[in-house]
């Protein structure tokens, strides 16, 4: 006990309560209800505590980043409907990624912000979607930063082009033509998303290669695979 402020306390470990689960007359509820709602509320607490404790123990060792610069200009390069990864709540949800004077700003669809400052971006990647459902950019940061309660080094925002279905029926002739109408859909829709992020890039490159020597290679499909 020499290393508590208070060497000559006493603590209690564990403590056992019992009570009666019958209802005595003009009783709402039996006393039994009112111990399993304080057990309920401790346990609410100490999740809790234990929570906190977890994220600033994450938050330790995070290397203090810069704050980012918005900037006002209405033609900020601006990509939307895109998915991050990882997420940032269980439940998955699209938002835009926009560049601003020394980084890029991430805003989901709930208001969520995800920064990552030029400066600190190690490595960056695109990854057109030829012959893949995905296209992405890949950001490896120098440090890592925090979001969803946990530290990352690595994050990528993503947009999925559709999907591949095949009719193995044997009537598949009765929907030829709805099959090319769909795969020249699917391909303008590859040809839309490129020239997106293809523009994206090209406009922040100039930028942040120069001010902060971050290039964004462009890399094969399978890539991240």
């Amino acid at each position: 006990m020499s290393n508590y402020a208070q060497p000559e306390a006493t603590f209690v470990k564990e403590v056992t309560y019992r009570s009666t689960n019958t209802k005595e007359p003009g009783e709402i509820s039996p006393p039994s209800s009112n111990l399993n709602t304080a057990f309920r509320l401790i346990k609410e607490v100490q999740r809790k505590f234990k929570t906190r404790e977890a994220e600033e123990k994450e938050k330790e060792d995070l290397v203090k980043q810069d704050t980012l610069i918005l900037s006002q200009n209405k033609g900020n390069p601006k990509l939307k409907d895109l998915y991050i990864r990882p997420n940032i709540v269980t439940k998955r949800m699209t938002g835009s990624l926009e560049a601003h004077t020394n980084g890029f700003r991430y805003t989901s669809v709930r208001g969520d912000k995800v920064d990552i400052l030029y400066n600190n971006i190690k490595n960056a990647f695109f990854q057109p979607c030829d012959g893949e459902m995905i296209i992405l950019l890949h950001f490896h940061l120098k440090h890592a930063i925090m979001f969803g309660k946990k530290k990352h080094v690595d994050v990528q925002f993503y947009t999925e082009v559709g999907e591949i279905t095949t009719d193995l029926g044997k009537h598949q002739h009765m929907h030829d033509r709805d099959d090319l109408a769909a795969e020249q859909s699917e391909r303008e829709l590859r040809h839309k998303l490129k020239t997106a992020f293809k523009s994206f890039c090209e406009k922040v490159s100039y930028d942040i290669y120069f001010k902060f020597s971050v290039q964004i290679l462009f890399c094969d499909s399978n890539f991240f695979e």
